[in-house]
C-alpha cells in the first residue's frame, strides 16, 4: 500500500477581523471543491477550531455499494463493500495511506469512529434494512 506524505501549514487569525465563513465565501468560487469545517460546540468560545480546505488531493466515496478512492498520483481504486470490507475499514485504510507533518497535526489525526453503528452504512448490495 502506497503512502503519501505531506506537510500541513496553518495560519491563526483573530476572529473579530475575519470569520471562517467570510474567508470561505471569498475562496469558494476560486476553489470549487473547497470545504469549511468548524467545531460545533457553541458554548465553549475558547479553543474553537475551523478548517478551510482547498484543492482536494485525494477523495473517497461510497456509491451503490462500491468504494472509490482517488489518490494524488492520479491512481484510482474501486472495491465493493462486503461483510469483511466495511465502510469503516475502507475509510481507515484510506486515511492510513496519508502521513501529515507540520505546524499542527490536528487535521492529520482525524479518524473515523463509531461509523459501524450506523444502520445505513451496514447495509450491503442485495440486503434489506429491517
Amino acid at each position: 500500500m502506497k503512502t503519501f506524505s505531506y506537510t500541513a501549514h496553518s495560519k491563526q487569525v483573530l476572529g473579530d477581523m475575519h470569520t471562517p465563513v467570510s474567508i470561505y465565501l471569498k475562496v469558494r468560487d476560486m476553489y470549487p471543491q473547497s470545504a469549511l469545517m468548524e467545531s460545533s460546540d457553541y458554548h465553549a468560545g475558547e479553543n474553537s477550531l475551523s478548517f478551510i480546505a482547498l484543492c482536494p488531493l485525494a477523495s473517497i466515496g461510497v456509491n451503490s455499494g462500491i468504494v472509490t478512492a482517488s489518490y494524488p498520483d492520479n491512481s484510482r481504486k474501486e472495491e465493493p463493500l462486503t461483510q469483511s470490507f466495511t465502510v469503516e475499514k475502507a475509510m481507515n485504510q484510506f486515511i492510513s495511506q496519508f502521513q501529515v507533518t507540520g505546524e499542527t497535526r490536528m487535521c492529520a489525526d482525524l479518524r473515523i469512529h463509531h461509523i459501524q453503528r450506523s444502520e445505513i452504512l451496514r447495509t450491503y448490495p442485495g440486503e434489506r434494512k429491517s
